[in-house]
C-alpha cells in the first residue's frame, strides 16, 4: 500500500508543478463572487485563503520548503494546484496567501533541517513531514510528527475502506496514539503544538521525542517510513525490535536525567512559553510493549510455546518467604574453584546467580571488583561464547562481525556440564514462570530494583532465578556501564547475522524484551545444565561444522614501502594472504582487513615518516594539496603533552589492532594540541570543549600543527573546500574520496585520486563508537563555538555521493587527515 500512495503523490506532485502556469492563471481567474480569505458558499471550494501555522519535529529553520497541495477529499487524487512559501524564522512558522482550491482538503509538505529536542541544535541531516487537513473552517495548519504519522493511513481509509475524510482522519489520530500507548481526544493533531501546555500537546512532544530515541537524524527519516509501512493498512505498529529499542532507552532515560535535558533544550530555544508536560507520556511508553509469543526468535524450526499465561503449566514456584526456601543445588566451577546456586525451573536446571569467570571480553560494572562480587561480570557476546576457543571449540570466532557457525549446544564461558541458553530455551524458562505477562515479576530478585513511582519494582523472585539488576556494558567500553538497579539483560547463544544476537532484557517496570541487538554490548550470562534429553528436544539447529577460515590479525601486516602491491603474512611465518581473498563477497566493513587491502592499487603514493613514532603513512598529491592517504596513528602519551584533560584519543572499541587499520579518534582538543595553545609564548589560546578561542584559520596564513608530525597541520574549512574542488567539488567528491571497499551497502567510492577515505565511524560520549560502515568524519582546525568545531563526513549511501562540512560536538571523537605545509 505504501508504494501506490507514494507514487499516487510523486506522480500527482510532478503533473502539478508542469502545470503551475495553469495554476496561477486559475488564481488569478477566480470568481469575484467568491469569499475572499475563505471557503465559498459553493460547498468544497477555497478561493484566496491566507493559511499559516507552525512546522514542528522541534522546529524547522528558517529557509525550510512549505508547499500546499489540492487534494480531493474523496479520491485523495492529487489536483494540479501547487502553493508555495518558506519557514520564515527558526520558529519554525509559515505563512503562505493566496490558497484557491477546488476541493477543501489539501496535502501540507515542509522538508528542511530542524531543532533536535536531544541534542537542542540544528540536525545535520534534512526531513520531510506531511499533514493531511480539511481547510473550510480553519486558516492555521501545524506541520508535526503526528500529522506525518497519520497521513497515509487517513489516505488508506478513504480510498480503500470508504471512510468520509473527517471520520477516516479522527480514526486515524486515535490509531497513532494508541501506537504509543496514549490514550484521549486531543482534537485534530494539525492544532497541535510543542509550544504550549495542554495534553495533546504533551502527547505530540512525546511522540516526537520517543521517535528521536536511540537513533540519528537519519535514522529518524527511516523510522518514520518504516512506521508507515505497518501502519497504514492495519492501524497498528508492528514493530517489535524498533519498540523494544525505543523501551530500552524510555526505561533508563526516565531514571538517568535525559527527559530533564530535552525540556531545558526545548526552553533554551525561547519559543515556548510553556513546554507541555510530555514526560508523563514518555514514561508510559511500553507499558504495553510486551512481546508477543508470535515474535519470539526461535533458534529452531519448532514454534515456542504459547507464552501467554493462560495457556502454561507452571512449575511449582518456591516459598516466597526468603529465598532460602527455595531448593537450591550447588556447582562449583573447577576453572577458579567459585561456587553458585542452581535451581530446577520446569524441565530445566539454571544457574541461579550470574556468571563470574573472569574471561576475555567481559568486565565489572564500573570496572570494580566489589560489582563483581554483586552482580557477576559483564560479557559481550564474544565473551559470553568464547569466541577464542578457551574452553571449547564449537563457537571459535563468534564475535560482533565475526562469520561463524555454533554448534548446539554452545558450551561458550560456562562451567563444564553446562552451556549458553539458546533463544529456544529461554522461551521455555519465560513459559515455565507464567509467559511475558509475568515472567519479569517472577523471575526479579526480592531486592535491588530502583523503585517506580507509584509500586515497588522488586520481583517475587517466586521461582529462585533471583535476577539482580545489573546493568549493561555498552560496546567493550568497561568505564561506560550503565543502568545499575533499572534493568538487566541476557546474552543467548542464537545470532542473527554477523553483528546482531538475541538477548532477554527484564526492565524495572516488570516489561520482558526478548529481542536482538549489537553483538558488542556487554550483558550478564546464566548458564542451563546439559541434559541429554534435553539438547535432543530443545533446539532444532543442525550441527554445522566451523568454516575452518583462519583470521589474520591486522597487526601482523607486512608491507613495502610505496609498493602498489599488498602483501600480507601472519606473524607465525604462514604463507601470504591475498587481500582479493579477504575482500570477496564483502558487502560492510571488516575489522579483520588491513587497511593495505583499502589503497587503489593504481595510485602512486609517497611516504612520510612521523618520527615521533617512526611510523610510516602513504601520501597523496591532490590538485596543488599533499594529504596523508590514511588515518593518523599518533598516540599523544607517546610524546605529546601527555596531559590527560586534553589528550583524549581512542582505537576503536579499545583494540589496539584496530588502530592499525583506522588510525586513532581524537576529540577537536586534542587534534588540534590544545596543550600546546594554551602554553604558546607568542600567542596563547584557551581552546576546547566548553571554551570558545576563535580558532579559524580559513582565511588565514596562520597554519594549526595540532596533533599533525612537522610539517604538516590539521586542514582548516577552507583547506577542505578546496580538495572539493580539485576533485570536481563537494557533490561528487562522496564517490571519489571513499575507498573502494568496506563500506555498507552499495556505497563504495572509486577513489580516484587516491584519498582513501575509510567507513570507519566515530567515537561519541568517551569512547563509545557507532556508525563503522556507514560513514567517515575528519576534524577541521576550524572552530564554531564553544561545544562546536567543524568537521568533514561522507556517508555511505550510493545516491548520496556528496561529501560535506558540518558542526559537530568537540568532545566527539573523529579520525585525523594531516595536510602538508
Amino acid at each position: 500500500m505504501k508504494s501506490n500512495l507514494s507514487d499516487m503523490f510523486r506522480g500527482g506532485i510532478v503533473w502539478a508543478m508542469s502545470l503551475a502556469l495553469a495554476s496561477t492563471f486559475l488564481t488569478a481567474c477566480s470568481d469575484d463572487k467568491g469569499v475572499a480569505g475563505g471557503s465559498t458558499e459553493d460547498a468544497g471550494i477555497i478561493a484566496n485563503l491566507n493559511v499559516a501555522g507552525l512546522t514542528q519535529k522541534g522546529p524547522f529553520v528558517k529557509g525550510s520548503e512549505v508547499t500546499v497541495q489540492g487534494i480531493d477529499c474523496k479520491t485523495m487524487k492529487l489536483t494540479n494546484e501547487h502553493f508555495e512559501g518558506k519557514v520564515k524564522s527558526d520558529k519554525g512558522d509559515f505563512a503562505i496567501d493566496g490558497v484557491s482550491l477546488k476541493s477543501t482538503c489539501a496535502l501540507f509538505e515542509v522538508t528542511g533541517k530542524y531543532r533536535n529536542e536531544f541534542t537542542g541544535k540544528e540536525s545535520s541531516e534534512g526531513l520531510t513531514l506531511h499533514a493531511l487537513t480539511d481547510l473550510k473552517d480553519r486558516k492555521n495548519v501545524n506541520i508535526n510528527v503526528l500529522t506525518e504519522l497519520e497521513y497515509e493511513r487517513l489516505m488508506y481509509l478513504v480510498t480503500e475502506k470508504g471512510k468520509k475524510f473527517a471520520e477516516a482522519k479522527a480514526q486515524a489520530e486515535e490509531e497513532v496514539l494508541a501506537a504509543f500507548d496514549i490514550k484521549g481526544d486531543f482534537g485534530n493533531s494539525e492544532d497541535l503544538t510543542i509550544y504550549e501546555s495542554g495534553d495533546g500537546n504533551a502527547a505530540l512532544l512525546a511522540v516526537s521525542v520517543l521517535m528521536q530515541a536511540k537513533t540519528d537524524d537519519a535514522g529518524l527519516a527511516t523510522r518514520i517510513e518504516k512506521f508507515a509501512d505497518s501502519f497504514a493498512e492495519t492501524g497498528k505498529w508492528n514493530d517489535d525490535k524498533t519498540k523494544a529499542t525505543i523501551e530500552e532507552w524510555q526505561v533508563a532515560a526516565t531514571a538517568d536525567g535525559t527527559l530533564d535535558s530535552i525540556r531545558k533544550n526545548v526552553e533554551s530555544w525561547g519559543y515556548a512559553d510553556v513546554v507541555p508536560a510530555f514526560e508523563k507520556y514518555v514514561e508510559a511508553f511500553g507499558d504495553t510493549v510486551i512481546l508477543s509469543s508470535d515474535s519470539l526468535p526461535s533458534s529452531s524450526s519448532t514454534p515456542v510455546e504459547d507464552l501467554s499465561s493462560s495457556s502454561v503449566t507452571l512449575a511449582v514456584p518456591c516459598k516466597t518467604e526468603t529465598e532460602d526456601n527455595c531448593e537450591y543445588g550447588t556447582l562449583t566451577d573447577e576453572r577458579d574453584g567459585q561456587t553458585y546456586k542452581t535451581v530446577k525451573i520446569g524441565d530445566q536446571v539454571w544457574m541461579a546467580e550470574n556468571l563470574n569467570i573472569d574471561a576475555a571480553n567481559s568486565c565489572c560494572y564500573h570496572d570494580s571488583a566489589e560489582y563483581c562480587s554483586k552482580y557477576g561480570r559483564l560479557y559481550n557476546w564474544a565473551g559470553a561464547m568464547d569466541a577464542e576457543g578457551k574452553w571449547s571449540t564449537n563457537s571459535v570466532n563468534c564475535r560482533y562481525t565475526g562469520e561463524c557457525s555454533p554448534t548446539y549446544p554452545v558450551r561458550g564461558a560456562c562451567p563444564e556440564g553446562w552451556h549458553l541458553p539458546d533463544s529456544t530455551e529461554w522461551g521455555k524458562l519465560l513459559t515455565a514462570v507464567g509467559g511475558l505477562d509475568v515472567a519479569a515479576k517472577m523471575l526479579k530478585s526480592t531486592s535491588g530494583w530502583q523503585d517506580c513511582e507509584e509500586e515497588n519494582c522488586n520481583g517475587t523472585d517466586a521461582y529462585g532465578f533471583s535476577a539482580l539488576p545489573a546493568g549493561y556494558m555498552d560496546r567493550y567500553g568497561s568505564a561506560f556501564t550503565y543502568y545499575e538497579g533499572v534493568s538487566t539483560g541476557f546474552y543467548t547463544s542464537t545470532q542473527v547475522d554477523k553483528n546482531d544476537a538475541y538477548r532477554v532484557y527484564l526492565y524495572r517496570n516488570n516489561v520482558v524484551n526478548f529481542t536482538s541487538d549489537i553483538k558488542a554490548d556487554g550483558f550478564s550470562v546464566r548458564c542451563v545444565k546439559d541434559d541429554v534429553s534435553a539438547l535432543e528436544s530443545s533446539s532444532g539447529v543442525t550441527p554445522q561444522s566451523s568454516s575452518g577460515e583462519t583470521s589474520v590479525s591486522s597487526s601482523s601486516v607486512e608491507v613495502q614501502p610505496n609498493s602498489s602491491e599488498t602483501e600480507s603474512s601472519s606473524s607465525s611465518g604462514d604463507d601470504k594472504m591475498n587481500c582479493s581473498a579477504l575482500l570477496e563477497g564483502e558487502t560492510d566493513w571488516n575489522w579483520d582487513v588491513p587497511k593495505e587491502c583499502r589503497f587503489n592499487p593504481d595510485i602512486d603514493y609517497g611516504t612520510m615518516i612521523d618520527t615521533r613514532d617512526n611510523k610510516q603513512y602513504k601520501t597523496v598529491k591532490i590538485g596543488d594539496q599533499v594529504w596523508m592517504a590514511e588515518n593518523l596513528n599518533f598516540d599523544p602519551g607517546q610524546g605529546g603533552s601527555g596531559d590527560a584533560k586534553y589528550d583524549w584519543s581512542w582505537c576503536h572499541n579499545n583494540k589496539a589492532e584496530h588502530c592499525d587499520v583506522a588510525g586513532r579518534f581524537y576529540t577537536w582538543a586534542a587534534a588540534i594540541d590544545s596543550v600546546k595553545l594554551a602554553t604558546d609564548a607568542d600567542k596563547t589560546m584557551d581552546c576546547g570543549y566548553g571554551k570558545e578561542c576563535g580558532l579559524d584559520s580559513a582565511g588565514s596564513a596562520t597554519l594549526i600543527q595540532g596533533i599533525c608530525p612537522d610539517g604538516w597541520h590539521l586542514p582548516n574549512n577552507g583547506e577542505w573546500n578546496s580538495l572539493f574542488t580539485a576533485v570536481g567539488g563537494s557533490g561528487k567528491a562522496g564517490t571519489l574520496l571513499k575507498s573502494q571497499t568496506g563500506w555498507y551497502g552499495n556505497g563504495n567510492g572509486t577513489d580516484a585520486f587516491g584519498f582513501t577515505a575509510l567507513s570507519v565511524g566515530r567515537s561519541y560520549s568517551y569512547a563509545n563508537f557507532d556508525f563503522d560502515g556507514l560513514y567517515a568524519y575528519f576534524w577541521s582546525a576550524t572552530e564554531n563555538d564553544s561545544s562546536y568545531a567543524y568537521g568533514m563526513y561522507l556517508y555511505y549511501r550510493g545516491d548520496d555521493v556528496g561529501a560535506g562540512l558540518f558542526d559537530s560536538y568537540k568532545n566527539y571523537g573523529f579520525s585525523v587527515r594531516c595536510i602538508k605545509d
